[in-house]
This record gives C-alpha cells, sequence and structure tokens, in this order.
C-alpha cells in the first residue's frame, strides 16, 4: 500500500482524531481506508483542475480536506457528495498555498499560472533559493498540514526593476499519472480562516 507523506504520519495520534491514523508493522503510516481513494475523473486541460474521486461524506470526507499521494500534496476536497467528491488540484489558477523551502526556510506562496510549472511567489530578491531546493507546505497556511511536500525548484530569475524573484518549481505529483490518492481527515481551522478573511478584507 503507498504511505502518507511523513508530514502527515507525524500529526497522526489519539489526540488528533480527525487524521489518518498509521497502522503498518514496521512503524510507517498507512492509510486505514482499504482500498485508498481512486481517481474516477478529471479535468486537467483548463484553468480550474480538478479530479473526482470515488470516497465521500459517507467515508467522512469534507470540504477543505487535504489531498495528498505518496509523492507529495495534490490539492484538496472542495465539493462533496455522499458517495464521491471533488479535489481542487494544484493545477487550479484559484489555488494558493503557503509554503517554504526546506533547506533555508524561505517562505513564499505557490500558485499555478498555466503550463506543467508551479510558481512560488513573494520570495525577495535578497533571499536564498537555488534550484533543486525541495518546497513543502509550512505552518503558516490555515489550509494545508506543515511540512508536506510540494516540488522541486528548476529555475530562479532575477528579472529587472521586479521586487521579488521568478522562481519556478516542478510539483512532485504526476497529474497526469493521478489514480489513487488519500484525502488527509483534517480541516482548517474555521476560526482562524474566518478571523483571517476578516482582516484581509
Amino acid at each position: 500500500m503507498s504511505l502518507l507523506p511523513q508530514a502527515l504520519c507525524r500529526m497522526c495520534s489519539a489526540s488528533s482524531p480527525t487524521i489518518l491514523r498509521c497502522g503498518s508493522k514496521t512503524g510507517s503510516c498507512a492509510s486505514r481506508t482499504s482500498p485508498s481513494p481512486q481517481v474516477v475523473g478529471s479535468q486537467v486541460q483548463a484553468l480550474r483542475n480538478t479530479a473526482t474521486i470515488n470516497a465521500g461524506t459517507e467515508d467522512g470526507v469534507l470540504v477543505g480536506m487535504p489531498v495528498v499521494t505518496d509523492q507529495g500534496l495534490a490539492g484538496r476536497i472542495v465539493s462533496t457528495g455522499s458517495r464521491y467528491a471533488i479535489a481542487q488540484l494544484l493545477y487550479h489558477k484559484d489555488l494558493r498555498v503557503s509554503a517554504r523551502i526546506q533547506r533555508s526556510r524561505v517562505n513564499g506562496i505557490i500558485r499555478w499560472t498555466g503550463g506543467s510549472e508551479l510558481q512560488f511567489a513573494h520570495v525577495p530578491k535578497t533571499l536564498d533559493v537555488v534550484e533543486g531546493d525541495v518546497v513543502i507546505t509550512s505552518e503558516f497556511s490555515s489550509l494545508f498540514p506543515s511540512g508536506i511536500r510540494i516540488g522541486i525548484v528548476t529555475s530562479t530569475r532575477q528579472l529587472p526593476g521586479e521586487l521579488f524573484q521568478a522562481i519556478t518549481v516542478h510539483p512532485s505529483v504526476d497529474f497526469d499519472r493521478l489514480e489513487e490518492v488519500f484525502v488527509a481527515k483534517v480541516v482548517p481551522d474555521s476560526s482562524r480562516v474566518a478571523l483571517e478573511r476578516r482582516t484581509n478584507d
């Protein structure tokens, strides 16, 4: 069975009943759901790419839950039915993810504007980001647990007249071959989301 990313494994505990529990004899984390949710439909040729999975509210899936694979972050649940749910993928122009460079701890925002690469945005030119750096979710995110792998930096550029670097990231998840996923049973803190929304409005 495919293993959950270690960031989610560290969050599994008896005191966190809303998170997928760990359970293999080797001590690695594995989904307790057998089989894992399967991708039964997808739209990956548009600006708002989604995937439909064959797990819904009857399986405990709720809007806002992260969707991951053994490679890393795939997206989040945005709509649910009793037996199916729709995930908003990283290849979706409206999704933003608070992220950081694992090596240097530089923070930024992952976004997608088209093509096969992601953008690591809002990183000042003076900060330390180099090709090959691993990008992970940060604790600043109100949507995702921290430490989930997102991808690898493929290029950095200093654009004249710009305050920020132009950084591209290749996602860890192969969305053209997305077949099996895990839904982490953790939802955003509604009080935090509401407070941040009021502050930013």
